[in-house]
């Protein structure tokens, strides 16, 4: 279960850095994007699963109820996150179609405050916390660097997304 979160999720920064740095390429080719994202998604997938089999854990083979308990929320809070992000922007927004294609109809740019409050962008918390939760809950290590290289990655992408939505605000 550990490796299918993280192969859907370790890719997320990947991904949306070359959506952003290829915008111009992907609208021309708005499918292309999608199959290039799947067949980077089905590579984690394979890649991670055989590097689950073969990682040690941190917590050497034992996970303390504490983390363990900790971790199933963190999971739980992150999904939550992500399903409201979804819910609340629609799978156009969510899925980068509306980037794609600004003009089709349903793809406004939401020019209000941070949809879930606080959070500008509460998907991107969901994932860390998804991921977190993961490690928590299962110890191993490559769990906790695929955490830090999103971690790492998503201010560049936020900078990136935010940029492009400023963008499209001024010509419409």
């Amino acid at each position: 279960m550990e490796y299918i979160i993280a192969s859907i999720l370790a890719p997320v920064p990947v991904i949306h850095f070359w959506f952003h740095a290829l915008l111009y390429f992907w609208k021309q080719r708005p499918y292309l994007f999608y199959v290039w994202s799947a067949t980077i998604w089905i590579g984690a997938f394979f890649g991670f699963k055989h590097i689950d089999v073969n990682s040690s854990q941190i917590f050497f083979n034992y996970v303390s109820p504490a983390f363990l308990y900790a971790g199933i929320l963190m999971r739980l809070s992150g999904a939550l996150m992500i399903v409201s992000s979804i819910y609340t922007l629609g799978i156009k927004r969510f899925f980068l179609w509306c980037a794609l294609k600004p003009h089709d109809k349903g793809c406004e740019v939401i020019k209000t405050k941070a949809f879930l409050g606080m959070i500008p962008h509460p998907a991107y918390f969901g994932y860390m916390l998804l991921l977190l939760g993961n490690f928590f809950s299962s110890g191993k290590i490559y769990l906790l660097a695929s955490f830090i290289f999103l971690f790492t990655l998503l201010p560049f992408i936020m900078m990136l997304e935010d940029e492009e939505l400023r963008s499209r605000a001024r010509i419409t």
